[in-house]
């Protein structure tokens, strides 16, 4: 599963696609199309290609072996807090080049815990196993 934490000036997210790079014949990811929409949504991927879901294209930078996108501001201002969304990638041809869960969160990734709120870590000093 993949992060992005949103109150970061620029959000990315890390991603391998199935997208062959080849900067030679100017395949560079500007034709690949993202589109992201709430996990658990009762949305097809008709329904996201006809404008049910968040739209961006581009803003991606290719790696040896993962690719970076750019999570654009006209999209982050519409992400919420603590949510899960799925994301698809399309290429110019309609093929889906990335399928993928993200989690949201504005918490730094570091320090990233789920339970944050609702779990209090007990530490005992006293962990010895006495045995007869």
């Amino acid at each position: 599963m993949n992060y992005i934490n949103i109150s970061n000036e620029k959000p990315t997210i890390n991603i391998v696609t199935n997208y062959e790079f080849n900067l030679e014949e100017g395949r560079n990811g500007d034709d690949i199309d993202f589109f992201m929409y709430k996990d658990g949504s009762s949305v097809n991927l008709e329904d996201v290609l006809q404008g049910e879901s968040l739209e961006w294209s581009g803003n991606i930078y290719a790696y040896a072996y993962y690719q970076t996108v750019e999570i654009t501001e006209d999209i982050v201002q519409f992400l919420e807090d603590e949510k899960m969304y799925s994301l698809i990638a399309i290429d110019e041809n309609d093929k889906i080049v990335y399928r993928g869960k993200v989690q949201v969160t504005r918490q730094t990734l570091s320090e990233y815990s789920i339970n944050n709120a609702k779990y209090k870590h007990q530490s005992n000093e006293n962990n010895y196993t006495i045995l007869d």
